[in-house]
């Protein structure tokens, strides 16, 4: 999320606590966005379609959101331990992705093949709270 580098870490304006406080600053902002979208979503599909296809956009955005909050999480780990370590800075990233990845699987199983959601709202919700995500980054990058 954040973009911050050794030298800003270690000699530049930013601490590591303030490099940390930032990131997760970031995360609010970016989830916060989503949330926003997951709603709008879910209100197109309640008035197409029904409650049902409602509550199956709400799931599939509630699933980006949470891969955002583990993203925001490991973000804040590696952030934490690069000056430490940047081997293992980038190895918190790397299992993040994995967990990411398995996560957004597993949810997208449970939601379409145990909860028999509306598959069109699942996806939909999902992908436009991904889509928040990237609009919410590309502002913070500026």
């Amino acid at each position: 999320m954040s973009q911050l580098n050794d030298r800003q870490l270690n000699n530049g304006p930013l601490s590591k606590a303030t490099a940390v406080k930032q990131v997760l600053e970031q995360g609010r902002k970016v989830i916060s966005l989503q949330l926003l979208m997951t709603l709008l979503a879910a209100a197109g599909f309640f008035a197409g379609q029904g409650f049902d296809a409602a509550q199956a956009a709400v799931f599939g955005g509630l699933t980006s959101v949470l891969s955002t909050v583990l993203l925001s999480y490991g973000v804040k780990r590696a952030t934490e331990t690069v000056v430490q370590s940047p081997a293992k800075s980038t190895a918190i990233l790397y299992f993040g992705a994995a967990q990411r990845f398995l996560l957004v699987l597993v949810c997208f199983a449970f939601g379409l093949a145990i909860l028999k959601l509306y598959p069109l709202g699942v996806f939909a919700g999902f992908a436009l709270a991904q889509i928040a995500y990237v609009i919410s980054m590309a502002m913070l990058r500026k």
